[in-house]
């Protein structure tokens, strides 16, 4: 493969990868704009099913981002074997783990369509369905993308990627630190949240520089694609072919 073939194939993994991480975080987003205050809400067994198209469209669109994630490792695992192969496989592996944490997250989502509709049709105990709507929402708590047992698969994900981004100089070492370091203030603030330290809004703002450094990776991927000066004498060998 002749090296102008080389880089042409380098730059539309780039782009793809920088496309996928932008199509996470929107999703996500567009995703909790439709059934955020609908799940959210107090009266939640009441709305859900008559709303379960909103409901249904927003979880869906939010599963799409998901699906996308997993070929984020993917692509890059050529370029990170460079450093280490162990590492660009666990790379592969957390990000299947994010996956299915969020695959079981969803499902729990829309499981309570069928709890609303049952609530509205009984003419029982309501209680019975206040306790399982209560159970679905704490387990969401702790597998759903804000959930501390999720942050903490994201973020070991995350200091791998990381550090396999600095040593293989893919990107800019800034970019590289900024992410690692964005990532641990991620965990500690949710962390603090969970341990009652801080309010729900202080945490957020913990989230924030890391939403910020993927959008700024992203972006740089996409027009400045990867960076293969940098990687040792026998990266050759592992860059991808064109197609």
């Amino acid at each position: 493969m002749s090296n102008q073939k080389a880089s042409l194939s380098t730059r539309r993994t780039a782009q793809i990868v920088g496309l996928l991480f932008m199509l996470a975080t929107a999703t996500l987003f567009v995703g909790q704009a439709f059934y955020g205050q609908i799940l959210g809400s107090s009266d939640y067994l009441e709305i859900v099913y008559p709303s379960r198209l909103t409901v249904m469209t927003g979880v869906l669109v939010e599963f799409a981002g998901f699906l996308g994630l997993m070929f984020i490792p993917i692509l890059l695992y050529p370029f990170l074997k460079v450093y280490n192969q162990v590492i660009a496989w666990g790379y592969v592996g957390i990000r299947l783990m994010e996956v299915v944490l969020l695959t079981f997250a969803q499902i729990f989502k829309l499981s309570i369509i069928g709890l609303s509709k049952n609530y509205l049709e009984s003419n029982g105990d309501a209680s019975v369905f206040q306790s399982m709507g209560n159970m679905i929402h704490s387990i969401l708590m702790w597998v759903d993308s804000g959930g501390l047992l999720y942050i903490m698969v994201f973020v070991f994900g995350a200091v791998i990627f990381y550090i396999a981004l600095f040593k293989t100089r893919l990107v800019p070492t800034w970019i590289s630190v900024f992410g690692l370091v964005s990532a641990l203030l991620l965990l500690s603030g949710s962390v603090l949240f969970y341990y009652d330290c801080v309010a729900a809004e202080t945490a957020v703002l913990f989230m924030l520089p890391l939403a910020l450094q993927e959008q700024v990776m992203a972006v740089w991927m996409i027009f400045k694609g990867f960076n293969l000066s940098m990687l040792i004498s026998d990266s050759a060998s592992s860059v991808p072919d064109a197609e």
